[in-house]
């Protein structure tokens, strides 16, 4: 395989990672923001991450592959329990995409910060493997950030930006009062 053909070299992937990292490092310092600055961050990370994330080029899945996870409960729930005080009355959302919603009377309710920190473990998980590997890790872990893009994290991505906008215009509201 030549230089051209690795993936870990590969424009798409390389702008990909940028962004990951971004989000990555604003979430582990979200304590550094306020809450205003840290929705509008989100505001701007959150279609770019889904964007960049849609112009990675298609991998196959290996046999042999395992991915590890770097991510543990602890760092999941730093992350989580951060978020949910900092976000305060705005962390929870009505969802309107959710398969429940068939067989549920109820509205469904969603935590803005479980999205966040469902979506940082599989992007650090990745991120980690992708500086950690070699090119076959790094093919490995695009086939599986790609997979869990289309299980989840993508949707988880779009509400939440669903959701970052309505805080944002409701703020925007509340000042033209």
């Amino acid at each position: 395989m030549n230089t051209e053909q690795h993936l870990s070299t590969n424009a798409n992937v390389l702008e990909f990672v940028t962004v990951v990292a971004e989000y990555c490092a604003m979430l582990e310092r979200q304590a550094e923001h306020e809450k205003d600055i840290f929705v509008e961050r989100m505001q701007k990370l959150l279609p770019l991450l889904y964007l960049k994330a849609s112009l990675l080029p298609e991998v196959r899945e290996s046999e042999d592959g395992f991915i590890q996870a770097y991510v543990t409960e602890d760092d999941w729930m730093a992350i989580f329990l951060g978020l949910k005080d900092k976000l305060g009355e705005d962390n929870e959302y009505l969802e309107v995409f959710d398969k429940r919603i068939e067989f549920n009377a109820e509205p469904i309710v969603v935590s803005l910060a479980e999205n966040f920190a469902d979506i940082y473990q599989d992007l650090r998980d990745f991120l980690t493997n992708f500086h950690l590997g070699t090119e076959e890790l790094v093919e490995e872990a695009l086939w599986k950030l790609q997979s869990d893009f289309t299980d989840h994290w993508g949707q988880y991505t779009v509400n939440a930006l669903r959701a970052i906008h309505h805080i944002i215009t409701k703020q925007e509201d509340s000042d033209e009062l």
